[in-house]
């Protein structure tokens, strides 16, 4: 594994709204069967509904020679028990993985989580197929609560995983 070196991993604010799309546009181009969104609904997006995107959500991105490499965000939902902290839009660049920058990524984002002493549990949502991305939300405690059928990025219906864990 290459050691990680110069990145920097950073909360996305609307002054970089366009190094985000970049790293998103470029997360449904190359793994379209990873979201539930495509590479064409996005790319319309102006630049409002990109400020909206980051306004409520918690994203993140993962710099490296001044270009974002990987990405992850979370928004808060309710329910019965209390605030979840939903994962969503974990990516790296092919050319980037297999360096930790997923598991930097998911402790960035876990130590914002956990400032909120009301958030009670975590989610997110996993193509099956995506053996890796599955491993790695097992290594940080998220167990396989169910499985849904949905329509992803690349116009095919996929088996989602359905994981979780107490915050």
């Amino acid at each position: 594994m290459e050691k990680i070196k110069d990145v920097e991993i950073i909360s996305v604010t609307p002054e970089l709204w366009e190094v985000y799309r970049d790293i998103r546009l470029d997360a449904l181009q190359c793994e379209p069967q990873a979201f539930g969104s495509s590479h064409s609904r996005e790319l319309a997006f102006t630049k409002e509904q990109w400020m909206e995107r980051i306004a409520n959500r918690y994203n993140t991105i993962v710099i490296e020679d001044g270009k974002a490499i990987g990405t992850m965000g979370a928004y808060i939902s309710n329910d019965e028990i209390g605030k979840i902290a939903n994962i969503v839009g974990v990516y790296v660049l092919g050319k980037a993985r297999g360096r930790g920058l997923g598991t930097k990524l998911f402790d960035f984002v876990l130590a914002k989580v956990k400032e909120d002493q009301e958030i009670k549990k975590l989610a997110l949502t996993v193509n099956k197929e995506q053996e890796f991305a599955v491993a790695l939300y097992k290594k940080f405690g998220f167990k396989t609560v169910g499985e849904e059928t949905t329509l992803m990025g690349d116009g095919i219906e996929h088996v989602e995983l359905l994981m979780e864990r107490k915050a």
